[in-house]
């Protein structure tokens, strides 16, 4: 991807935003297994063909560009057309169990990540195991299973990676007992209207607990007010 980049400047195809990167690799990268050159490798598999060795970890088959955001509005209008392929909503907000998850570390030398969840012992507990390897392989152990990593022939120079995650941790039980208004179901974009309609300021790219906290505030204020009127009178 980055040396498509590169090129593309080279010819004065200029990426200047993230939706410019997906608009113009989703027609340059995007590739779903039809084209004529993995066809080829699929005959040299069914026929028994030598030539399949050329059929490496470096072939892909499958190439998808995705757009990823954390705002839902630009979520829902990116989705709602049906030329838009792969547009996720990466939800970081407190409510949700990303926003309360660290970086994994060395992401960007990363070249292979497998990930699953595995079962526990322990009653209302849940994880989630992820390997991550900065080089991909292609040994026949690896082509047999290719979570297999301590009978991966070149185990020492992947240099893989295994962390375990505990996801219960991240329960959203804490949040919803103390969401006294009721506002962590509400969708962004109504959010957005009741605080436009109470007169509070907000970024257009606010995200989701952004918009709750400010809310939130304006609630306890406005409740404080009706207060010290009912004491007044």
């Amino acid at each position: 991807m980055k040396q498509r980049l590169k090129n593309n400047e080279l010819q004065i195809l200029r990426c200047a935003t993230v939706w410019d990167c997906y608009v113009n690799l989703c027609g340059q990268l995007s590739k779903d297994g039809s084209e004529e050159e993995y066809q080829k490798l699929k005959a040299y598999e069914i026929n028994g063909d030598i030539k399949v060795l050329k059929n490496t970890c470096f072939k892909s088959k499958h190439t998808h560009i995705g757009y990823a955001t954390e705002d839902r509005d630009e979520f829902e209008t990116m989705s709602s057309n049906p030329e838009n392929k792969h547009i996720v909503f990466t939800d970081r907000s407190e409510s949700n169990i990303s926003g309360h998850m660290k970086v994994v570390d060395e992401t960007m030398l990363v070249s292979q990540v497998q990930g699953e969840d595995v079962e526990s012992s322990t009653e209302n507990s849940t994880k989630f195991c992820m390997s991550t390897s900065l080089l991909p392989c292609s040994c026949t152990s690896c082509r047999i299973d290719h979570t297999n990593h301590k009978d991966c022939y070149y185990s020492n120079y992947s240099r893989t990676k295994i962390q375990t995650f505990d996801t219960s941790k991240f329960s959203n039980t804490s949040v919803a007992t103390n969401d006294l208004y009721g506002l962590h179901p509400l969708s962004v974009a109504l959010l957005k209207q009741l605080l436009r309609d109470r007169g509070v300021s907000f970024t257009s790219k606010a995200r989701k607990d952004v918009l709750i906290q400010l809310l939130t505030e304006d609630l306890d204020n406005e409740m404080e007010r009706d207060d010290e009127g009912d004491i007044d009178d």
